[in-house]
């Protein structure tokens, strides 16, 4: 069938699970982030498929440059144009 590896069933904070390796999740096309549905099939095995995600669902995090790209208010810096008051030096 495929590459077999073993794998201890651990606690995983209130719940438990296997470390899948790498080598496993790329042939079955899994990705960090992706979304699976597990199953019993009637010889008692596990089974993992791919769960259908909606399409604005994101595979990896936005960079905050990424996140601000069009951001058109002020800057930093720019919201405060007035004298120095207090134990604060702006440099």
């Amino acid at each position: 069938m495929g590459e077999q590896v073993t794998s201890t069933l651990t606690k995983w904070g209130n719940s438990q699970g296997f470390i899948i390796p790498k080598s496993i999740c790329k042939a079955a096309d899994f990705h960090v982030g992706d979304n699976a549905v597990i199953d019993i099939d009637e010889q008692g095995r596990i089974v993992l498929g791919h769960k259908q995600t909606p399409h604005y669902a994101r595979r990896r995090i936005a960079t905050l440059e990424e996140i601000a790209s069009g951001w058109q208010g002020a800057k930093a810096g720019e919201e405060w144009g007035g004298m120095d008051i207090g134990a604060e030096a702006v440099q």
